[in-house]
């Protein structure tokens, strides 16, 4: 099943609530939390892109 574009943007949106919401954070357990699913949605968007290079 092939990632629409659609897709890509909301984890881009999404991406950028969390930043949002570590930067507003203090408690560190849970930006430690936020920041592995900001890095979990950066990587998911670049194997995205190195899938479509190789195509």
């Amino acid at each position: 099943m092939a990632v629409q574009q659609e897709e890509i943007v909301y984890f881009i949106k999404e991406i950028g609530r969390l930043i949002e919401d570590y930067r507003n954070c203090t408690h560190d357990e849970v930006k430690y939390m936020i920041y592995k699913e900001i890095q979990l949605l950066s990587d998911v968007i670049v194997e995205i892109d190195k899938k479509k290079m190789v195509h």
